[in-house]
């Protein structure tokens, strides 16, 4: 039998509100059945025009992560609603190829992209080069997200993508896997959510726990995977090793 301990994080200084930090997650299969696929990424937070946005106006929002084309290049979702109908794009980076980024809702099921790098009248952006950072460097950038379409925009959400499945090899009960999260610090204005998402499969059915509500914060050692039932409302992690 495992004695269930918590982990007691030793006290640090608090960031400033406008600091971005970095935090390794470390992450146990606490279960007696494999999970399958693993996903850690940002939660999608606050509608960021709860008064709405209107054609023309725009909004600045912003995004940090690693850069355009290095290794672990960071994506972003631009997510936004409009008339009743949710457009999105997955596939913005930490970069500096455009000025504004034109919401143009237009028919995704055409597979027409949702946004406009162009300027209204067709032009191109005349953006400033920048020297790439280095690989491991976070940075940091400023979205203008502008209302191109006839009609108020209701909803909009700026966030990091999901990304790939952190094993895609299986994790086994007991095996861990860590996984670097970044964004605004607990209790800052803009603190950061991330979400913890994994699956397992049985003979007949495939189940899917999630937690959204993990901040970039030092309040655990190991967070443990323990499948708990999510319909009876039970956490499907823990931060003290499970006895067994």
């Amino acid at each position: 039998m495992f004695l269930a301990c918590a982990f007691v994080a030793l006290a640090e200084e608090t960031p400033a509100d406008d600091e971005i930090v970095d935090r390794i997650y470390t992450l146990e299969n606490a279960m007696e059945t494999p999970i399958t696929s693993l996903y850690v990424y940002e939660s999608r937070g606050q509608n960021l025009v709860p008064d709405g946005l209107k054609p023309g106006e725009h909004i600045q929002v912003n995004v940090s992560g690693r850069y355009l084309r290095t290794p672990n290049q960071t994506l972003y979702t631009v997510e936004f609603v409009a008339d009743g109908e949710t457009y999105a794009i997955r596939t913005l980076h930490v970069e500096d190829l455009f000025n504004v980024l034109y919401l143009k809702g237009t028919d995704a099921v055409s597979g027409a992209t949702v946004v406009s790098f162009t300027n209204p009248d067709g032009s191109a952006q005349q953006v400033e080069e920048v020297e790439a950072p280095g690989e491991d460097e976070i940075v940091t950038r400023t979205y203008t997200l502008e209302n191109a379409m006839d009609t108020e925009i209701t909803e909009l959400y700026v966030y990091k993508s999901r990304g790939e499945n952190l094993v895609p090899d299986g994790l086994q009960p007991g095996e861990q896997v860590q996984a670097e999260v970044f964004g605004y610090y607990l209790h800052t204005p803009n603190e950061t959510l991330c979400t913890v998402e994994y699956t397992t499969e049985g003979d007949k059915f495939v189940n899917t726990y999630s937690i959204r509500t993990l901040h970039v914060e030092d309040l655990f050692e190991v967070l443990y995977l323990t499948g708990a039932d999510a319909v009876a409302g039970a956490t499907p992690v823990a931060f003290a090793k499970p006895e067994k």
